[in-house]
């Protein structure tokens, strides 16, 4: 990674775009869902997303989340086709939401507005499952 930061012209590998902070496990203690840069995306916006937990012993662990590989499909229609990003997080009332923006020349509407396409995801107990997706105009 460092050679492919050197070339980039970045001074740095990983650059946090933004952090939102909740409860996705429900366990009283927040999580920390990071968006972030990598050296090597360009200008085409974050390309690293990932939801943190620190442990009872101070260590910090990632949490598993479903649906990230480009094969992955959720109610038969493969998940990252056609999207850019991810765009912006949030967590709201123990959610994850994940904002993507589409990207292709017949990418959704909504009315007079594009899309952004919403993975909303739910603590099943083992990970951060895909609970459904929803879209909504860009704001």
């Amino acid at each position: 990674m460092k050679e492919a930061c050197e070339a980039s012209g970045k001074d740095e590998p990983v650059e946090i775009e933004n952090t939102v902070f909740g409860d996705l496990d429900d366990d009283g203690d927040e999580e920390a869902a990071v968006l972030a840069f990598s050296c090597q995306v360009g200008q085409s916006g974050p390309d690293l997303f990932a939801v943190f937990k620190r442990q009872a012993s101070g260590s910090i662990t990632e949490l598993k989340l479903e649906g990230t590989q480009e094969s992955a499909k959720f109610k038969n229609s493969k998940l990252l086709h056609d999207l850019r990003g991810p765009w912006s997080v949030e967590i709201d009332k123990g959610r994850l939401v994940v904002r993507y923006l589409s990207w292709a020349a017949d990418a959704p509407k909504c009315g007079e507005s594009d899309c952004t396409t919403d993975f909303v995801y739910q603590w099943d107990g083992q990970k951060l499952a895909l609970i459904d997706i929803t879209q909504s105009p860009v704001k």
